[in-house]
């Protein structure tokens, strides 16, 4: 074979060398981004569905203040709130939900702790008294 031809073929396989060995490196750097953006989105969503508890929690038919079957106010009732705490038939994930000193449900995690809390409305009827409580809710990221 012909030196020219041999060192052209040779200055074409470092080339196209150089070029898979770009491509490689770019791509593992997109993969790398794009691995970072999917976790960014999910903690996001997971963050999303947290601060969602704080409007669910409350309209818990389970929790949630009735006389004579009628909902006419949004409030918790403070037995049930005592009665559900002893319950373990929900799951909420890693999560601690306490409303004044009850403790609603507790699954502990590690990690950092994220809180959020938000005043609620409590019916007592005990004494036939409605209050304001924080309803706090934890959750392990």
């Amino acid at each position: 074979m012909n030196k020219k031809a041999q060192i052209g073929i040779q200055e074409t396989i470092l080339v196209i060398f150089i070029f898979i060995i770009v491509l490689m490196i770019g791509m593992i750097f997109f993969f790398q981004f794009n691995m970072k953006s999917i976790e960014n989105d999910i903690d996001k969503y997971n963050e999303f569905r947290f601060k969602q508890l704080i409007d669910v929690i409350p309209n818990m038919a389970e929790l949630r203040y009735s006389k004579l079957g009628i909902e006419d106010v949004y409030c918790i009732d403070l037995l049930k709130a005592r009665a559900f705490s002893e319950l373990n038939s929900y799951d909420f994930g890693r999560k601690e939900i306490k409303l004044d000193e009850i403790v609603l449900y507790s699954n502990p995690g590690r990690g950092e702790i994220r809180k959020v809390s938000s005043p609620v409305c409590v019916y007592d009827p005990r004494n036939s008294k409605f209050y304001l409580t924080d309803l706090e809710i934890g959750w392990w990221a």
